[in-house]
């Protein structure tokens, strides 16, 4: 634009015609600058996710000793630590963290293993506060209040439905302590507090635990 106004005479430029042009190609001009910043952001965040450790969908660890709640916290640490710069990254990481609870959990039921998903559903619970405490992105947490909030009585919900599944006792009483504890933790959560006390699977399990069995790691096959 500044090479063509060279070549033009004062009164075509201060025409209608030519202001109208004029503002045409700046607006496009901010129309491809807006783009490229959003391809480059579209490029940071998929490149963050490819350094991420994503297991598939019905992931389960091998071995035949191992804590579920801490090998399935090492892939959700890496997403409550990711840092969106804008409402389509936040929307793309809680999309990650709601596919914990709406397809890996119910897969791994389905394969009979309800202490695996015990595992990623107590280690999920864990991990929502470390998000949605974050003082970086408090503006986000309260842009999707309604859909946190949903996250959270979900993945509450997951873990009382595997705990359900499992029959284990000792697992159970362990799930009425941590709700006990922790249904306080959402005071900006309205009503949350007892929506999370109305989960609490109170009535004692009979009877033995499903039977679960756990396949052993390379190491241990090795030594059978």
């Amino acid at each position: 634009m500044k090479l063509i106004k060279k070549h033009l005479k004062a009164e075509v430029m201060i025409s209608p015609e030519f202001r109208e042009i004029e503002t045409m190609v700046s607006y496009e001009k901010l129309v491809r600058i807006k783009n490229d910043e959003q391809r480059k952001r579209m490029m940071e965040r998929q490149r963050y996710w490819a350094r991420m450790e994503r297991p598939r969908i019905n992931y389960i660890p091998k071995g035949l000793s191992v804590d579920y709640v801490e090998e399935y916290s090492k892939y959700l640490l890496q997403e409550v630590s990711f840092e969106p710069r804008d409402n389509d990254d936040f929307m793309a990481l809680l999309r990650l963290l709601e596919r914990w609870h709406k397809k890996s959990i119910p897969q791994i039921l389905a394969k009979n293993r309800p202490d695996a998903a015990y595992g990623i559903a107590m280690a999920l619970c864990k991990h929502i506060p470390l998000l949605i405490n974050r003082d970086d992105i408090q503006d986000l947490v309260g842009e999707y209040k309604r859909r946190i909030g949903k996250l959270l009585f979900d993945s509450y919900q997951a873990l009382v439905v595997a705990v359900k599944a499992w029959n284990h006792e000792e697992k159970r009483q362990e799930v009425c302590r941590f709700i006990a504890e922790t249904a306080v933790q959402y005071p900006n959560h309205r009503g949350m507090k007892k929506k999370l006390m109305d989960l609490m699977p109170v009535e004692p399990f009979h009877g033995e635990p499903l039977a679960v069995v756990r396949e052993p790691n390379e190491l241990e096959s090795s030594l059978m």
